[in-house]
């Protein structure tokens, strides 16, 4: 296969979902036909290797569904090979043992081109770090580094190459960590033979303290880095943490928990933890996830040492609803799960540390609304708490919204009225539950309880008898105590019309008259570049009285930080709102789609945001109502590819005023 053909198999991997043909020719600016005939070499391609999974369906296009593992088994020889040597220079690297160019060159057989291409790829790896490679001659090849940005780098190259470890030692069983045996060994020969298992010790002696478990990634991330310390300490390292400006967010919660780890780890490894240390530990617990709280008094004290968050997560949520039309409040599950990773994710921002989301291609395919409702949220970090998020911990807050919103779409409730006895109440209910096992049933009521009826939180009632004369302001279902099969097919059709109202009301549209304006709007646009068309619009708006000058920088600025491209060939770039005087929009369609990141995605349409959240309230509300709008409009692929494709501002403004 030649190089598009292999961008194209590397695009469909990336968003195991359906992609129309005109979808890639635009991405890849070649013609249909063209898509065609590399889809056909790419199948070619796969059945060489006897991989199976790429799916064509009229009117949908092409899908590629494989596993990582087979994936994997595409990138060849050449790229194995490669990545061994990628791996073998890393790890001798962080070892601080000498390691010369001829060296390399006589170990693996490597020309001078080959082995500086490969330590061209090394070095981009480190800078992405803040590590530097030196080359020195007589001397060979050495890193540069903070020790802070050394022990995040080390963590980042042992989740790339931690399992060509396992080889290296005989297997390790672990009693603490809650590893495999695999891992926990492939840790350990990282660490040089460290004893890892006692840091999961003092880690299982903290979580016992707090009532808490932490999610499996950084419970590992926390083990890896905390042992990585102690063996670095040791050595002679120390490390310090870059300062960070509070937020008004920030809790007790880290502090105590990392004095209760450093305490425990000087227990358990008989090393006493160095002063210098104990922000390092602080910043580890504050970048890891809590997976779950072992009893309601320790998410209570939890919450009490985070207030301030727990307030900016209610707000989040109810934000959230406002945008989709679905409250998601009383999702415990969703509500505690944005808590957490808000936590996480403003701690990492705070101390620069970007976390990749390797999900993000999937989400921009499967949320692309959601990654701008993400957005919005965004604004929040910005403006309270000066942060801006990138487009990694946008995708995760993504994710959690899709998830909670697919759950409130598939999860409905009711509870059931019923004039007989409590065996036949009984008998009822398990009839019910076993022909709908998605419907949660909340209670069982007779016809006496009915005040409690009315006040019951669930979506409808199923009766055995009819409550027309109570008003109940819910719909009621009636159905024969014995549940026959005429009952079970009314259920159902139920429960499709409510679910289907619950997508409609997603999807709801709400007028949005005044951001939109004619001379604002570029339709079939021709451009080289991202950065000469955010330059032309900003310039555009300065010279309406809009923004300031500043403005331009701060959309430019952003994006360095984070590509604003969402999914579906759309992007929301915006600046900040300091330098916004008037709040507006610019709509965009592109003639031919340009990259807008540095993975090379194509975007052909987009809307430049001047939006200032200070304005009055009557501003604030159309902003949401844009943010609504778009998470609304992205649910209908064939408008926002007929959006597109408009050439007259009068249609493409009787679209956007619906807005």
């Amino acid at each position: 296969m030649h190089e598009r053909q292999r961008r194209i198999l590397k695009t469909l991997y990336q968003n195991q979902t359906f992609m129309t043909y005109q979808r890639l020719a635009q991405m890849e600016d070649v013609s249909v036909k063209t898509v065609r005939n590399d889809i056909e070499a790419i199948r070619a391609f796969l059945a060489e290797r006897q991989t199976d999974g790429l799916e064509t369906k009229p009117g949908y296009g092409v899908m590629l569904s494989i596993s990582e593992e087979a994936w994997q088994r595409l990138g060849g020889e050449e790229d194995a090979e490669e990545k061994k040597i990628f791996f073998f220079i890393l790890r001798h690297l962080f070892r601080d043992d000498v390691l010369t160019a001829q060296r390399l060159s006589e170990q693996y057989y490597l020309g001078r081109s080959q082995l500086d291409k490969i330590l061209q790829k090394v070095s981009d790896w480190l800078e992405k770090r803040q590590i530097v490679l030196e080359r020195k001659k007589g001397k060979g090849l050495s890193i540069r580094y903070s020790e802070f940005h050394f022990r995040l780098a080390f963590w980042d190259f042992y989740t790339e190459f931690g399992t060509q470890y396992a080889d290296l030692m005989h297997q390790r069983e672990a009693r603490y960590a809650p590893l495999p045996a695999g891992e926990y060994t492939a840790i350990c020969a990282a660490l040089d033979g460290f004893e890892a298992d006692l840091t999961a010790k003092a880690m299982l002696d903290t979580e016992n303290e707090f009532g808490i478990r932490w999610n499996l990634y950084s419970g590992t991330q926390l083990l890896f880095l905390a042992s990585l310390g102690i063996v670095r300490a040791r050595k002679g390292h120390t490390v310090t943490v870059p300062k960070a400006e509070k937020t008004p967010v920030d809790g007790t919660s880290d502090e105590a928990m990392a004095k209760s780890l450093v305490r425990h780890l000087n227990e358990s490894i008989g090393d006493s933890i160095a002063d210098e240390e104990y922000d390092y530990m602080v910043f580890l617990i504050a970048i890891a996830e809590i997976q779950q709280f072992e009893d309601d008094a320790s998410r209570r004290n939890f919450e009490l040492q985070n207030a301030a968050l727990c307030r900016m997560t209610v707000r989040a949520v109810n934000l959230i609803g406002d945008i989709t039309g679905v409250s998601l409040l009383e999702d415990r599950f969703f509500v505690h799960l944005m808590m957490i990773q808000l936590k996480a994710s403003i701690a990492r921002l705070r101390f620069g540390i970007l976390f990749p989301n390797q999900l993000l291609p999937q989400i921009k395919a499967k949320y692309p609304n959601m990654m701008a409702a993400a957005q919005l949220l965004g604004n929040i970090f910005e403006n309270e708490l000066h942060l801006i998020i990138n487009e990694h911990e946008a995708g995760f807050i993504a994710l959690h919204i899709g998830g909670a919103l697919e759950r409130r779409i598939i999860s409905l409730s009711a509870c059931i009225v019923c004039e007989y006895g409590i065996g036949i109440s009984r008998i009822l209910e398990e009839k019910i539950a076993r022909s709908f096992p998605e419907l949660r049933i909340t209670n069982v009521f007779s016809v006496r309880e009915m005040q409690k009826i009315k006040s019951e939180p669930c979506d409808f009632i199923i009766s055995t008898i009819s409550l027309s004369a109570y008003q109940l302001h819910r719909d009621v279902i009636e159905v024969g105590h014995l549940l026959d099969e005429k009952d079970v097919d009314k259920l159902k059709h139920h429960i499709k019309t409510l679910r289907l109202s619950r997508k409609e009301t997603m999807r709801h549209l709400t007028p949005n008259v005044e951001l939109f304006r004619k001379e604002l709007l570029f339709l079939q646009y021709e451009v080289s570049s991202k950065e000469l068309l955010l330059k032309t619009l900003c310039k555009k708006l300065e010279n309406m009285g809009y923004v300031t000058a500043r403005f331009e920088a701060s959309v430019l600025e952003r994006e360095r930080s984070m590509a604003t491209d969402i999914g579906k060939g759309i992007a929301i770039p915006h600046g900040l709102g300091e330098y916004v005087n008037r709040s507006t929009a610019v709509f965009v369609s592109l003639k031919e789609p340009i990259a807008w990141n540095e993975n090379g995605d194509k975007v052909d349409m987009l809307f430049l945001l001047a939006f200032d959240f200070e304005e009055d309230e009557k501003v604030k509300e159309r902003i949401i109502g844009f943010y609504k709008s778009m998470v609304a409009f992205m649910e209908n692929e064939s408008e926002c590819e007929k959006l597109k494709k408009l050439t007259k501002e009068e249609e493409v403004l009787k679209i956007l005023r619906l807005w």
